[in-house]
């Protein structure tokens, strides 16, 4: 498990009795300066770092689109089975048009190699 920001802070507080000293003395400002100092020294993962947001939209978009399809399927098929007229009378629900055609356009721009990586 990666340190938490707390424990950077412990960290710092233990290897510089200096600080130690300003703490006890005037806590706030000594904590806002050690805050900026971790931050610098610990930069957010950049978005193309970040592999579980990545991969946990790809699922999501991608089971999205599973459960559309899978309505679809069922609608076509039930057509079927009560013998309709299956292309003339087939109608979707434009919301599960709308959902499906969104969440297959995400998906493909984000499997869609860009920028300096490609």
């Amino acid at each position: 498990m990666g340190q938490r920001s707390v424990d950077f802070l412990i960290s710092r507080l233990r290897s510089n009795p200096e600080y130690t000293e300003q703490l006890k003395e005037d806590p706030i400002p000594t904590l806002e300066k050690l805050a900026r100092e971790i931050k610098q020294a610990n930069p957010p993962l950049p978005a193309s770092h970040d592999k579980f947001t990545y991969r946990l939209a790809v699922s999501a978009l991608a089971i999205v689109v599973l459960v559309v399809v899978g309505c679809v399927s069922m609608v076509f098929v039930s057509s079927m089975l009560y013998d309709k007229p299956v292309l003339a009378s087939l109608t979707f629900p434009d919301i599960l048009v709308a959902i499906g055609s969104t969440a297959l356009g995400a998906l493909a721009s984000l499997l869609t190699p860009f920028g300096p990586h490609q």
